[in-house]
């Protein structure tokens, strides 16, 4: 067994056109109370002084090392960055964010006292209120419930992997929900033995955009959202889940689909090609196929189907612009 100081973490940043914020996110990590770091930045074609950063800071430190590449996408840099780190856990880190400072000194400790884990979460700065009394102390997780209800589901930078045990890389061909993926297949992959940890601290800044709702939508969204829900809905029952817990990630994976109705909604496209869209993202097979799996509906999808079946997307979409009208306003008081 590894001493604890032995246990080393790979850190790989994919970087493009963040100038701006690239010494802060770095910054972030050569200054971890935790030293036993290998530092990966993937300079990913990035036009402006960030290639120039990067090897400024590998010049003052060994551990950071940089990869130069032609533009690919973030699933193709992060891919970089994993075939190269040597690892035993891996954390990505989005080049406009940060760490917090002893974030990878506690995971080591929480790693070092549960040495089966092969996967650390913790929070972001915007998920304060999900900690208060829902947890006080480091958890293991057991049930993916717990994992989306702690909205710990999706992404890929709150959390730390064990490096040997991701077999199934980022699929380049994803510009949109990418995390999602490699998440999904990640537990697949490691199924019989898929270990959780759950640190209930605030490790991670996250960088939120301006947008009102969440990402602007653009438009090659809904080719990456459908193939995504394609490849999940073709391998879920991998995930061995108890009934309930199916049945709860699906509804999940429901709420995707209406989460990025708002999304179009909330965009700055006609009102004709926001209906387009949302008839292409309702209408698909991937959306019908996911509905029938639900067993109990609920009145609002009952609704939902009836306003689909009826072609009424131009009711849809006011329902989905009064929403925003509401989330907009609490927001503001």
């Amino acid at each position: 067994m590894k001493k604890e100081n032995d246990i080393k973490i790979s850190v790989i940043v994919p970087i493009y056109k963040v100038e701006m914020y690239l010494r802060e996110c770095v910054d972030s990590i050569i200054n971890q109370t935790y030293k036993n770091l290998e530092i990966i930045l993937v300079d990913d074609g990035s036009p402006d002084n960030c290639p120039k950063i990067c090897d400024e800071y590998a010049q003052k430190d060994n551990r950071v090392i940089v990869i130069h590449k032609r533009n690919g996408g973030l699933p193709s840099a992060r891919n970089a960055g994993l075939k190269i780190a040597t690892g035993d856990f891996v954390h990505f880190v989005d080049s406009d964010d940060k760490v917090d400072l002893k974030c990878y000194e506690i995971c080591v400790q929480e790693i070092f006292k549960n040495p089966q884990v092969i996967e650390v979460l913790f929070f972001r700065t915007r998920d304060t209120n999900l900690l208060g009394e829902k947890i006080d102390k480091t958890i293991k997780i057991d049930s993916i419930i717990d994992l989306y209800e702690m909205r710990l589901g999706r992404v890929v930078w709150l959390r730390l992997y064990r490096r040997d045990k991701i077999k199934t890389n980022f699929d380049e061909n994803i510009r949109y929900n990418e995390d999602h993926v490699f998440n999904v297949f990640f537990k697949i992959d490691n199924v019989d033995n898929h270990k959780i940890i759950c640190i209930p601290k605030i490790f991670y800044f996250y960088r939120q955009n301006n947008s009102s709702i969440t990402n602007t939508f653009k438009e090659y969204y809904i080719h990456d959202l459908l193939h995504v829900k394609n490849l999940i809905l073709k391998n879920y029952k991998k995930l061995h889940l108890k009934d309930n817990e199916e049945q709860y990630f699906l509804n999940h994976l429901y709420k995707t689909f209406m989460h990025n109705t708002l999304m179009i909604a909330n965009s700055d496209y006609s009102k004709k090609k926001k209906k387009l869209f949302i008839k292409s993202l309702l209408k698909s097979d991937e959306f019908n196929y996911l509905y029938s799996l639900i067993k109990k509906k609920t009145l609002k999808q009952k609704i939902l189907i009836l306003i689909i079946k009826l072609n009424f997307f131009g009711i849809l979409l006011k329902l989905r612009e009064k929403q925003l009208d509401e989330i907009n306003n609490e927001r503001n008081n």
